[in-house]
Order: structure tokens, then C-alpha cells, then sequence
């Protein structure tokens, strides 16, 4: 189908969303939300205030769908405040994934080195199968495409520490160097990598037993801070990587996530416990598990609206929770 849908001015985007039924009671704001955050993105802000009606087929209802127009009382500032409520709930993800980001760089780093300096550049400090060749012998290894990212990185590094490195060693950098220059891609990548000893090491260091949930755990989480850095919705974001949970009594204070509908692990909820056992595993202070409870007492909901925290897939009670305690 082509696009035809036209250009429209500042003015033209607020008369259409009063139209559609939403109240404007301070029409410079709308105007000026409108020019600086642009009315596409916050029409992802919007689309969960939109009225739905009922499919019928005769006389039975057999699905609803969503209009263009808003459910009652809706307001601008309201859809502004579910805006900022987003941006505050990214910024906080993002803090709690780079303290983890850090965590796991330098556990790799530890453990790796200690079998080999050099081991992320050496296959047979490896697993195999991260530098088993696939069934086309011109195929690259997992090892090889992670060090073409690798090489990219560091050949382009302006890094004063990599200039130094290089002035006066003249060689490749140890293990606990180049992890400076990964990303949390290239970290949970090189965690997949690791001999199976090495990666049971690293999970132990962060309160796992399981290496492969963490990996599952590290996945996710790279894909959530991704998701923050392009600045994307994230509070009702269905995720199409979701983490892999442990067993019903393996760690008691992740058992509630299981009681949930199936769906729960798709939204921000699961990621955001997983976030805070890793972190009341590696730290004493409280202080991220405090402001997630605090930033969710702010979530902008409304006795006339169908927005609430559970569609990010917080449970009722959740802040009484062993894990947030």
C-alpha cells in the first residue's frame, strides 16, 4: 500500500489530537512537546489510551479492536507524563546494566587471564565450539566474527590508554586491557565463548550456579540497553528476547516470577528482577533496588485512564518481595 498520509504543521498534529478526543488544557505545551519530542514518537506514548470497539459477527462479539480516537479523559499532559516516566525508567536501566556490564568485563577478564593473558585472542583458551568451523570451510568461527568486531574497535580506538599501551609494549593488549574496549555485546558474546569451567567461574561470581542462564541473563539485557540507547519505548515493550528462568526453587527469591501469566517475561518487569538479584549479588548497596521502587510510585496512572504498572509486568505487592527488600 502507498504512503499517503500528508505533511502537517505544528498546529495541524494538535488540532488532530483534539479531534481524536484528547483534552489539551495547555496548548503551548502540546505545541512545544510536539516540535521537541515529535508527534510519531509520542504517538507510541498515546496508542495505549486509544478506545477500542466491539467485532461482531451476526449478533456475537468475537474480538474488539483499537480506533483512532481516545478513551475519556485523556489528557496531553498525561501522555507527556507517561513520556518522561519512560525516559527516567530507561535511565535507570541503563545505570543498573553498566554497574553488571562492568561486573561481568572484569570477572571475564580475571578468569580468562588467568589461563591465558591473551586468551580472547587464542582459540585453543576457548571452547571448541566457538572456533569450530561450520559446514562451509570458508564460513568464519564465532571466535573470528567476534575478533573482526574486536579488531574494528581497537583500530579505531582514539583511547588514550590503547595509545599508550601500544607506544610501550608495542603488542596485543592483555585480557584485562581490551575488555576496556567491548561493548555489552562483545562481552556477552565472549562469555558464550569461554571453556565451560571458566563460564561456571564467572556465573558463581555474580550468584549463579547455572553458566547458561546467565548467558541467557546477559542476552537480554544487552537487548534491553540497547533498546534504551536508541531512546525506544520501553514500559509496556513486548521483548522478543526474553531471559531464561531458573527452576522453581533453585533461587526462592525469583520463584514469583514463574506464578505469572507466560507473557510477564516479555515485559520490563523480568528483566528489571533479574537486574536486581545480579546487583544485590555483587553489592551491598541498595541504592538502585530503592530508586526502581521509588521511580514506579510515580508511574503516571489514572482512575480514568487503562494505563497501570501492570503493563510492565509488575506484580501486585512486588515491592514487599524478598528480591526488593
Amino acid at each position: 500500500m502507498e504512503y499517503s498520509k500528508p505533511w502537517l504543521s505544528i498546529d495541524e498534529q494538535l488540532a488532530k489530537v483534539i479531534d481524536r478526543g484528547m483534552v489539551v488544557d495547555d496548548p503551548s505545551l502540546a505545541k512545544a512537546a510536539l516540535a521537541s519530542i515529535g508527534y510519531y514518537r509520542l504517538s507510541a506514548y498515546w496508542y495505549a489510551f486509544r478506545k477500542s470497539e466491539p467485532v461482531t459477527v451476526g449478533d456475537a462479539v468475537v474480538d474488539r479492536r483499537l480506533t483512532s480516537n481516545f478513551v475519556d479523559a485523556t489528557t496531553f499532559k498525561l501522555v507527556l507524563d507517561l513520556y518522561e516516566f519512560d525516559r527516567r525508567l530507561k535511565s535507570l536501566m541503563l545505570d543498573g546494566i553498566e554497574r553488571i556490564e562492568v561486573i561481568v568485563r572484569t570477572r571475564i577478564a580475571h578468569t580468562l587471564g588467568r589461563r591465558d593473558p591473551f586468551g580472547h585472542l587464542h582459540a585453543d583458551a576457548l571452547h571448541g565450539s566457538f572456533s569450530r568451523r561450520g559446514k562451509s570451510p570458508d564460513e568464519p568461527t564465532e571466535h573470528e566474527r567476534w575478533l573482526k568486531k574486536y579488531d574494528e574497535r581497537l583500530s579505531g580506538s582514539k583511547e588514550e590508554f590503547v595509545a599508550h599501551f601500544k607506544r610501550k609494549y608495542g603488542s596485543h593488549l592483555p585480557i584485562w586491557v581490551a575488555v576496556e574496549l567491548f561493548d555489552f555485546g562483545q562481552t556477552s558474546f565472549l562469555y558464550k565463548g569461554l571453556q565451560r569451567a571458566d563460564k561456571i567461574a564467572v556465573a558463581q561470581d555474580l550468584g549463579m550456579q547455572d553458566p547458561d542462564q546467565l548467558g541467557s541473563w546477559l542476552r537480554v539485557l544487552n537487548y534491553i540497553r540497547n533498546t534504551c540507547a536508541h531512546h525506544a519505548r520501553l514500559w509496556n515493550k513486548n521483548m522478543t528476547v526474553q531471559p531464561t528462568l531458573p527452576k522453581r526453587g533453585q533461587t526462592p527469591s525469583l520463584d514469583h516470577l514463574l506464578d505469572g501469566p507466560s507473557a510477564a517475561t516479555a515485559r520490563v518487569y523480568a528483566s528489571a528482577a533479574l537486574l536486581a538479584y545480579l546487583l544485590r549479588s555483587t553489592s551491598a548497596d541498595r541504592g538502585w533496588l530503592t530508586a526502581m521502587k521509588e521511580l514506579v510510585s510515580t508511574f503516571p496512572a489514572s482512575s480514568h485512564t487503562p494505563i497501570t504498572p501492570r503493563a510492565m509486568g509488575f506484580p501486585a505487592g512486588w515491592q514487599a518481595l524478598e528480591l526488593w527488600a
